[in-house]
């Protein structure tokens, strides 16, 4: 490994497990990295390097001794700042929250500690999770490694900038509509939402959520390619007391064979090089002996206005702390709450929505149950400029292009967005989803079609002076 920050997960297990590299000089060379690129990203904003070095110490003294390391002993990692880590303020990048310490681990946390990977540091994310661009009221804006002027992505904006730039060889983030799949497609990077129950969820801070976090959030993790993400999802998945929502994970089952291709998952107009791409992802498919047909989703102004009706209710909490977050995440709030004109109590639309829910998750398993996957674009277009966010118009035109994403989250099924293609200097995301349980569906098409095209990252931050 010539440069050991910029090998995969894999390799530098292999190189940890063989002796040819330390735990420490891993995790000394990922904080150099982190030194080296971070001033133009402003990813990583917590960083506690002392608790790195000390735990990897840990588990190049468990080697010396011929004593039990996890699977992932010495292989470093970051978070999002809306997991709970021990001793330290689960901020979600508001300043509302910046002194709500974790008593301890929360349930992924711990998995990852206990597998012995070692924590490098948190990464930034908007107010409480709630707009599609990185920039907090704690830590300010994350820019985009790809191209400066163009947004991360949100909310995990901060994992998949980190993540691309060679900060870190993997991540944790989280997705209540598209929040790790649009910044995993922004970076050029692999980003996975588990379907609902397969990894454990827990937050302190919020023991009571409201019922769109119950049914919606997905926490995941990201990863420059496939068979990395995999290494985590292997420690992740399983029952958790902390959950009781939590399941038991699915594994094997029937191969995937049949992909159906949804080139223009809305009335969104998609550009040309994005159509190209999925194209050329799906043919490569093809020549891997899938079946491969072209299919579309009816029915998703109804998912969609579905999603919103629960979405809302409750969303970003008390009106009245709106103007303590940040100001960008203040006016998205009060753009989305007023921007459709819907009558009615909010509580109605809540129900009616809960109603709904069941009968159009019966009715898309029967439109997904004809393949095993679907493909389609993760973005309905290029990442957006940074300053996209600050007008009406830029949120409607933004959220246009990623409400699709909705749909995933609305029927708690499993998705993943990896890059497939760069087009004009910006990478382009594709996803993958199957049903409820069928993870290792997603994984699988996933996997064939990276042997085929290879990974993109890591890349060094374009412009900047390293």
């Amino acid at each position: 490994m010539t440069r050991p920050w910029a090998a995969s997960a894999h390799q530098m297990l292999d190189e940890l497990r063989s002796g040819r590299i330390s735990a420490v000089e891993l995790v000394r060379e990922c904080l150099d990295r982190i030194t080296q690129v971070n001033p133009a990203l402003n990813a990583v904003v917590v960083l506690d390097a002392d608790a790195a070095l000390a735990q990897a110490r840990e588990v190049d003294d468990a080697r010396a001794r011929g004593g039990p390391v996890g699977p992932l002993a010495g292989l470093p990692y970051t978070a999002k700042l809306d997991y709970d880590v021990e001793g330290q303020a689960t901020s979600q990048g508001a300043t509302i929250l910046k002194d709500e310490v974790a008593a301890h681990d929360g349930p992924m946390i711990r998995r990852m500690r206990q597998a012995g990977a070692v924590l490098l540091g948190r990464t930034n994310e908007p107010d409480l999770g709630i707009v599609y661009h990185t920039n907090s009221s704690l830590y300010g804006p994350t820019r985009n490694a790809w191209a400066s002027d163009r947004s991360p992505g949100g909310s995990s904006g901060g994992e998949g900038a980190a993540v691309s730039s060679g900060m870190s060889p993997l991540g944790l983030g989280s997705d209540i509509g598209g929040s790790i799949r649009g910044p995993a497609s922004f970076n050029g990077i692999v980003g996975f939402k588990p379907g609902l129950g397969r990894y454990p969820d827990y937050l302190q801070s919020d023991p009571e959520p409201p019922i769109h976090e119950q049914l919606f959030v997905g926490r995941g993790p990201l990863a420059r390619s496939v068979r990395d993400l995999a290494l985590a999802d292997a420690v992740l998945r399983g029952v958790d007391a902390s959950d009781p929502w939590s399941s038991p994970s699915a594994d094997g089952g029937r191969p995937p064979r049949r992909v159906g291709v949804v080139y223009s998952p809305t009335d969104t107009a998609v550009p040309d090089e994005i159509v190209r791409a999925i194209d050329d992802a799906a043919n490569a498919l093809a020549i891997a002996g899938y079946e491969v047909d072209e299919t579309r989703i009816d029915n998703w102004p109804e998912l969609v206005d579905t999603f919103t009706d629960i979405m809302e209710n409750g969303f970003g909490g008390d009106p009245s702390t709106w103007q303590a977050l940040h100001k960008d995440t203040a006016f998205f709030l009060e753009h989305v709450h007023t921007r459709r004109g819907k009558s009615g109590p909010a509580g109605e639309r809540l129900a009616t929505g809960l109603a709904k829910r069941h009968r159009l998750g019966v009715e898309f398993n029967a439109f997904h149950s004809r393949f095993d996957a679907l493909l389609m674009p993760t973005w309905a277009d290029q990442p957006f400029l940074s300053g996209a966010l600050t007008t009406a118009e830029g949120i409607e035109q933004t959220m246009a292009a990623g409400r699709h994403l909705y749909i995933f989250n609305l029927l708690g099924l499993p998705a993943l967005s990896m890059p497939v293609a760069v087009a004009d200097g910006l990478p382009v995301g594709l996803h993958i989803s199957s049903l409820r349980h069928q993870e290792p569906a997603v994984l699988t098409v996933a996997l064939d079609l990276e042997d085929q095209i290879g990974t993109f990252t890591p890349i060094d931050p374009r412009g900047a002076q390293l």
